[in-house]
């Protein structure tokens, strides 16, 4: 070839192959460097890490206003003193209730009414009987023997409307509950000590009853308060709230404390929550009255009652209790 025409081929050959790299750069290959225009290709299976799997525990974003139903709201109880137990000279007292005497409590925020049926349906619909993990150890067991899997009285008309306290919970039943709630939302829930309860009913100043001194049936559901005979709507009383806005802290149904039965007054602090504490069949703390209960002495603030932790009845329900407000709650 003529030294002159071969130079027009070499010409020609690098323009057809300038134009080639035009056109690749138009069509935005996945290999073509970043710098040229490229465009990454999606992902394959294996070049993606996985994410980390969705934890058991789903905390309620602090954005999230309102809470969802299911969670309890909460009133706060500030810290300070309050005065436990009943003066010597009261004739409706018991001994177990003696000496009167000042205990001090950090700040602590317990449920505003007793927990709901509602509030309870999604640990009976989700893995609340099922997930061993939410129980104590001695309460798994009962739960497997009895073939437990819903509160005892969940289908009875009488006593479960979604507003109604939820009732036929044991004791193991009310653990595994809290411990279920505090899984779903990311923040510690517990059962309260009687302490915590005594105030949140009683006030600092020692009260008889949630809302002062002096008797009055129709402030509660109790077997004094125009023949009701059942539970009644949580809240329906709202002049018999305490001085901390929680009610029906008095008559409804007896709630569970974490507390062991016959701890000894003055009342000592101890931490109620532990897995040892907690651990074992001991008989535990009832408080409130009920709505069967048909003397005003049994529904005062500071009378103490107890049960074994296996009893399903008509009279028992639960409160919770946390050390601070769930966030989102608006309080």
């Amino acid at each position: 070839m003529h030294p002159k025409e071969e130079r027009y081929r070499i010409i020609e050959l690098l323009i057809g192959f300038l134009a080639l790299v035009v056109a690749i750069i138009a069509l935005k290959p996945s290999w073509l460097p970043p710098w040229l225009g490229g465009v990454p290709a999606e992902p394959t299976p294996s070049s993606v890490s996985m994410p980390s799997p969705v934890p058991t525990t789903l905390p309620i974003p602090a954005a999230a206003n309102p809470l969802p139903p299911w969670v309890p709201e909460l009133v706060r109880v500030p810290a300070g003193p309050f005065l436990m137990g009943s003066r010597d000279d009261d004739a409706l007292a018991f001994d177990r209730e003696k000496p009167q005497h000042e205990l001090t409590l950090p700040e602590y925020w317990i449920g505003r009414t007793e927990v709901t049926n509602a509030q309870f349906r999604p640990f009976v619909e989700g893995d609340g009987y099922t997930n061993i993990v939410y129980w104590t150890e001695a309460g798994w067991a009962w739960r497997v023997a009895e073939q437990v899997s819903q509160p005892r009285f969940w289908e009875d008309a009488r006593f479960n409307g979604d507003e109604q306290p939820v009732v036929g919970v044991s004791w193991y039943e009310a653990v595994a509950y809290t411990r279920w709630l505090s899984a779903q939302t990311g923040h510690e829930f517990r059962l309260p000590s009687e302490a915590e309860w005594e105030k949140a009913a009683r006030g600092p100043d020692g009260r008889i009853y949630p809302w002062g001194d002096a008797w009055d049936a129709s402030r509660l559901n109790s077997g004094q308060s125009l023949d009701v005979g059942r539970t009644t709507p949580v809240g329906q009383y709202p002049t018999g709230a305490s001085q901390y806005r929680a009610l029906d802290m008095a008559g409804n149904v007896w709630e569970w404390c974490a507390t062991k039965w016959r701890k000894g007054y003055p009342y000592r602090l101890e931490d109620e929550w532990t897995a040892a504490y907690l651990a074992g069949e001991e008989g535990r703390v009832l408080r409130g009255g009920s709505w069967y209960s048909s003397e005003a002495k049994f529904v005062r603030g500071a009378y103490r009652s107890h049960s074994d932790p296996r009893p399903r009845n008509i009279f028992n329900g639960l409160r919770v209790v946390s050390h601070a407000p769930v966030p989102g709650s608006g309080s």
